[in-house]
Protein backbone atom coordinates (compact mmCIF):
# COMPACT_ATOMS: atom_id res chain seq x y z
CA UNK A 1 0.00 0.00 0.00
CA UNK A 2 1.21 3.46 -1.05
CA UNK A 3 2.23 5.87 2.06
CA UNK A 4 -0.24 8.35 2.44
CA UNK A 5 0.38 12.18 2.60
CA UNK A 6 -0.51 13.48 5.82
CA UNK A 7 -0.88 16.72 7.42
CA UNK A 8 1.93 17.43 9.42
CA UNK A 9 1.19 21.32 10.31
CA UNK A 10 -1.39 23.85 10.87
CA UNK A 11 -1.58 27.40 10.90
CA UNK A 12 -4.53 29.86 11.12
CA UNK A 13 -5.17 33.66 11.75
CA UNK A 14 -8.63 34.91 12.98
CA UNK A 15 -10.27 31.64 12.80
CA UNK A 16 -12.46 30.92 16.07
CA UNK A 17 -10.06 33.61 17.91
CA UNK A 18 -7.77 31.21 17.45
CA UNK A 19 -4.12 32.19 15.89
CA UNK A 20 -2.30 28.49 15.97
CA UNK A 21 0.98 27.43 14.75
CA UNK A 22 1.88 23.78 15.70
CA UNK A 23 3.05 20.61 14.32
CA UNK A 24 0.21 18.04 13.69
CA UNK A 25 1.87 14.39 14.72
CA UNK A 26 1.47 11.59 12.41
CA UNK A 27 -0.95 9.91 13.92
CA UNK A 28 -3.07 12.50 15.29
CA UNK A 29 -6.41 12.54 17.45
CA UNK A 30 -7.59 15.63 18.90
CA UNK A 31 -9.41 15.52 22.60
CA UNK A 32 -9.60 17.47 25.58
CA UNK A 33 -12.34 19.61 27.82
CA UNK A 34 -14.75 21.85 26.14
CA UNK A 35 -13.31 24.96 24.42
CA UNK A 36 -9.87 23.51 24.34
CA UNK A 37 -9.18 23.67 20.30
CA UNK A 38 -10.55 20.24 19.56
CA UNK A 39 -13.10 21.34 16.88
CA UNK A 40 -11.41 24.17 16.07
CA UNK A 41 -8.18 22.47 14.76
CA UNK A 42 -10.34 20.09 12.90
CA UNK A 43 -12.44 22.72 11.17
CA UNK A 44 -9.43 24.53 10.26
CA UNK A 45 -8.08 21.35 8.31
CA UNK A 46 -11.19 20.76 7.12
CA UNK A 47 -11.38 24.41 5.53
CA UNK A 48 -8.54 24.43 4.11
CA UNK A 49 -8.38 21.26 2.24
CA UNK A 50 -11.90 21.03 1.59
CA UNK A 51 -13.23 24.73 1.14
CA UNK A 52 -16.33 23.91 3.60
CA UNK A 53 -16.42 22.87 7.10
CA UNK A 54 -18.43 19.27 6.81
CA UNK A 55 -19.39 18.73 10.25
CA UNK A 56 -20.52 22.59 11.30
CA UNK A 57 -24.43 22.26 11.43
CA UNK A 58 -24.37 26.07 11.33
CA UNK A 59 -22.43 27.22 8.21
CA UNK A 60 -23.21 26.36 4.64
CA UNK A 61 -20.21 26.32 2.15
CA UNK A 62 -20.47 29.76 1.43
CA UNK A 63 -17.08 31.26 2.07
CA UNK A 64 -19.07 34.98 3.74
CA UNK A 65 -21.34 32.50 5.94
CA UNK A 66 -17.81 30.41 7.03
CA UNK A 67 -16.15 34.12 7.66
CA UNK A 68 -19.36 35.24 9.54
CA UNK A 69 -19.60 31.93 11.58
CA UNK A 70 -16.04 31.25 12.12
CA UNK A 71 -13.89 34.94 11.54
CA UNK A 72 -12.79 37.29 13.43
CA UNK A 73 -13.38 40.51 12.80
CA UNK A 74 -12.73 40.83 8.42
CA UNK A 75 -10.81 38.02 7.68
CA UNK A 76 -9.86 34.60 8.81
CA UNK A 77 -6.45 32.56 7.29
CA UNK A 78 -5.99 28.96 7.54
CA UNK A 79 -3.25 26.95 6.33
CA UNK A 80 -1.90 23.41 6.74
CA UNK A 81 1.42 21.64 5.23
CA UNK A 82 -0.21 18.18 3.69
CA UNK A 83 2.19 16.31 1.91
CA UNK A 84 5.05 18.38 2.21
CA UNK A 85 3.14 21.36 0.39
CA UNK A 86 1.83 24.14 2.24
CA UNK A 87 -1.96 24.90 1.08
CA UNK A 88 -3.33 28.05 2.45
CA UNK A 89 -7.41 29.65 2.21
CA UNK A 90 -7.59 33.26 2.91
CA UNK A 91 -11.55 34.71 3.22
CA UNK A 92 -11.53 38.54 3.42
CA UNK A 93 -14.60 40.71 3.72
CA UNK A 94 -14.31 44.56 1.93
CA UNK A 95 -15.49 47.54 3.26
CA UNK A 96 -18.46 46.97 1.12
CA UNK A 97 -19.04 43.71 2.62
CA UNK A 98 -18.00 41.26 -0.30
CA UNK A 99 -16.23 38.48 0.33
CA UNK A 100 -13.48 37.30 -1.44
CA UNK A 101 -10.94 34.15 -1.12
CA UNK A 102 -7.58 33.94 -1.67
CA UNK A 103 -5.85 30.41 -2.20
CA UNK A 104 -1.75 29.79 -2.02
CA UNK A 105 -0.11 26.63 -2.92
CA UNK A 106 3.49 27.28 -1.30
CA UNK A 107 3.00 30.56 -0.89
CA UNK A 108 2.25 31.15 -4.56
CA UNK A 109 -1.66 32.46 -5.45
CA UNK A 110 -3.98 29.49 -7.28
CA UNK A 111 -7.21 29.39 -9.22
CA UNK A 112 -9.90 27.45 -7.19
CA UNK A 113 -9.35 25.01 -9.81
CA UNK A 114 -5.29 24.68 -9.69
CA UNK A 115 -5.77 25.04 -5.86
CA UNK A 116 -7.77 21.42 -6.38
CA UNK A 117 -5.41 19.93 -8.81
CA UNK A 118 -2.59 20.34 -6.16
CA UNK A 119 -4.31 18.87 -3.79
CA UNK A 120 -5.44 15.84 -5.98
CA UNK A 121 -1.33 15.46 -7.36
CA UNK A 122 -0.28 15.16 -3.09
CA UNK A 123 -3.46 12.51 -2.75
CA UNK A 124 -7.30 12.97 -1.83
CA UNK A 125 -7.29 14.20 1.86
CA UNK A 126 -10.00 12.62 4.12
CA UNK A 127 -11.65 13.93 6.78
CA UNK A 128 -13.24 11.45 9.17
CA UNK A 129 -16.19 12.05 11.69
CA UNK A 130 -15.29 9.46 14.26
CA UNK A 131 -18.82 9.95 16.33
CA UNK A 132 -20.49 9.07 12.24
CA UNK A 133 -17.77 6.22 11.75
CA UNK A 134 -18.70 4.51 15.38
CA UNK A 135 -21.98 5.01 14.64
CA UNK A 136 -22.31 2.91 11.32
CA UNK A 137 -22.98 -0.64 11.03
CA UNK A 138 -19.72 -3.14 10.73
CA UNK A 139 -20.39 -3.32 7.16
CA UNK A 140 -20.56 -0.06 6.47
CA UNK A 141 -17.33 0.32 8.77
CA UNK A 142 -15.26 -2.33 6.56
CA UNK A 143 -17.11 -0.67 3.26
CA UNK A 144 -15.35 2.82 4.19
CA UNK A 145 -11.84 4.06 2.35
CA UNK A 146 -10.83 4.51 5.64
CA UNK A 147 -10.68 1.04 6.32
CA UNK A 148 -8.69 0.33 2.67
CA UNK A 149 -7.87 -3.48 3.50
CA UNK A 150 -7.28 -2.88 7.25
CA UNK A 151 -10.57 -4.43 8.47
CA UNK A 152 -12.03 -7.23 8.65
CA UNK A 153 -15.59 -8.52 10.59
CA UNK A 154 -15.06 -11.27 13.80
Amino acid sequence: MADQAKVTHLKTKGFKGADLNENIPEKALFFGKNTSGKSTKAAAIALTLHGSIPFASKTSKKPGDILDDFGQGNTLTTAVVYGGIEFERKLSKSEKGTVSQILRVDKQKHSVTDFAVALAQVGAPRIVDVADFMASSDQKKIDTPLCQDRCRLN
